[in-house]
């Protein structure tokens, strides 16, 4: 099992085994990612169904948008769906 090593602020941390808690919050906390404006503006009126998100995949693939839902949730994976549904149907 591995374990981690908490070590006090006076201490220099050189070792690569050993993470400093401190210093990799503070870096993800300054590296701010500004909002995707881009994915934001895909959604003309964001569904509030299951089915919305279906929907609105059909209507973006004739819009030519691109997905505007976190990757991995359902969301995202009913829009694909809906993508796919009407560039095979041909819509």
């Amino acid at each position: 099992m591995n374990t981690v090593e908490v070590l006090s602020r006076a201490e220099t941390i050189d070792q690569l085994d050993v993470i400093d808690g401190a210093a990799l919050i503070r870096r993800l906390v300054s590296e701010h990612r500004p909002p995707a404006v881009r994915e934001a503006a895909c959604v003309d009126s964001p569904p509030l169904t299951l089915y919305g998100a279906f929907r609105q995949g059909i209507t973006d693939h004739a819009a030519r948008r691109a997905n505007p839902y976190r990757a991995g949730s359902r969301f995202w994976a009913l829009w694909e769906e809906g993508r796919i549904e009407a560039e095979t149907s041909g819509r």
